[in-house]
């Protein structure tokens, strides 16, 4: 059965992190969703991104199966703000040199039972259909949390909503093949996973079951031969010729009791027609809906890889105003927030240079974390830019530290 569960309250997850957040009051909060591992769930987030997590996806950190329920901690960043504040690089290493991401969103995935850390088993692939913030087409990328490094990772193709069929009752005469096939290169099947299948009408019953005692089980390709009717058509090796033999296969209940049968349809058609006005509704937007398939939890990011086209290069300043010496403090942390707010260059750790594209929008950040943040609007720095400037001051905000809303607040304001 397939399982919509709504947004509960937001908690917080306290875990070792892979990125520091300037503060546990800027950090930004998880959506927690509790499942039942044992079935095949759709989950749709506040955003209208949404989870399809296959039946028994998970496993302890040690590899022990498990049982009941999990919960699945998701947060998706966008803004430069929400990158910023939760100390998120977007440095990303490659043969040339260093360079960083141009976003198009990202989104954190953990899984727990318990408190403890579970992870997804190496048979089973979590698809994710991520609401993206551009139309703009992007690669995806996965952070390599023991490398500490941003790499490319396989692009998924999203998931189809079809339109589920009505119950079907089995008859004696009905041959039922077990179909076993990687949902994640046909997403189509995922919400059928619970389905047996049988002949689908129209072929020659006859011969397809003489036909089936010489093929090749092992050998299998399937194919979605129709949406609307979600008719598969399966092709196995035979072990007596070259040809391969083809037949079309239609779904059928597991279950014996109709009304139950009936009821679980009415359920899944229920969550799946809530999750299609969802993506019917993003799409009217204009928004990329990225498919990704995530295999181990952690970091996974709708990129591109920026190599400064057009950038200056300067030994540049950054003092704040306000201080007895108009010094910049020694523990800031500057960032150049550029672009649409997708691009962010962390400076004075990351790289030995500051660099800019005098032709993009630019807006400066200073962070001294539990201290101050200060700041450089985009005229001003377009001004100092103009005049050949190396450098550029920031004006300190009394409250941008308060909270993540007040951060967000400034920066949206620059």
């Amino acid at each position: 059965m397939q399982q919509l569960l709504k947004l509960p309250t937001v908690s917080q997850q306290t875990q070792s992190r892979v990125f520091s957040p300037l503060s546990q009051k800027l950090e930004k909060p998880y959506e927690v969703y509790s499942i039942n591992q044992e079935k095949h769930n759709v989950v749709v987030t506040s955003s209208g991104s949404v989870l399809h997590v296959p039946p028994r996806a998970f496993e302890s950190a040690d590899g022990k199966l498990l049982s009941g329920q999990v919960e699945l901690y998701y947060r998706e960043i966008r803004a430069a703000s929400e990158i910023i504040a939760n100390g998120i690089s977007m440095g990303i290493q490659q043969p040339d040199g260093r360079f960083v991401l141009r976003t198009g969103g990202m989104f954190e995935l953990r899984g727990y039972q318990k408190g403890s850390p579970i992870r997804i088993k190496s048979t089973k692939t979590v698809s994710v259909d991520f609401v993206s913030n551009s139309t703009e087409a992007y690669d995806n990328y996965a952070y390599d949390e023991k490398a500490k490094n941003w790499v490319l990772a396989p692009k998924r193709a999203s998931a189809e909503l079809v339109e589920l069929f009505a119950p079907r009752a089995k008859s004696a005469q009905d041959v039922l093949l077990k179909v076993d096939v990687d949902v994640s290169k046909l997403p189509n099947l995922a919400p059928y996973a619970h389905l047996k299948w049988k002949l689908a009408p129209g072929q020659n019953a006859a011969e397809i079951q003489k036909k089936l005692q010489s093929v090749n089980f092992h050998d299998q390709q399937a194919r979605v031969a129709d949406l609307a009717s979600m008719t598969l058509e399966m092709s196995f090796s035979s072990k007596t010729s070259k040809e391969r033999l083809s037949v079309l296969l239609s779904p059928v209940f597991e279950q014996e009791d109709m009304a139950e049968a009936s009821r679980l349809h009415a359920e899944r058609r229920a969550a799946l027609q809530e999750v299609a006005a969802k993506r019917k509704a993003l799409l009217s937007e204009k928004n990329l809906v990225g498919a990704f398939g995530v295999t181990q939890f952690g970091y996974q990011n709708c990129d591109v890889v920026y190599r400064y086209p057009g950038h200056v290069f300067v030994s540049a300043s950054f003092p704040f105003r306000g201080l007895s010496d108009q010094a910049t403090p020694p523990n800031a942390d500057i960032y150049l927030v550029s672009g649409q707010d997708n691009i962010v260059m962390k400076f004075s750790r990351e790289f030995s240079q500051f660099n800019y594209n005098p032709g993009s929008q630019n807006k400066l950040v200073g962070i001294v974390p539990g201290q101050m943040v200060a700041v450089m609007d985009t005229a001003s720095f377009r001004q100092a830019a103009a005049a050949g400037a190396a450098v550029f001051p920031l004006t300190p905000v009394s409250d941008g530290l308060e909270s993540l809303q007040n951060f967000q607040s400034t920066l949206k304001k620059l």
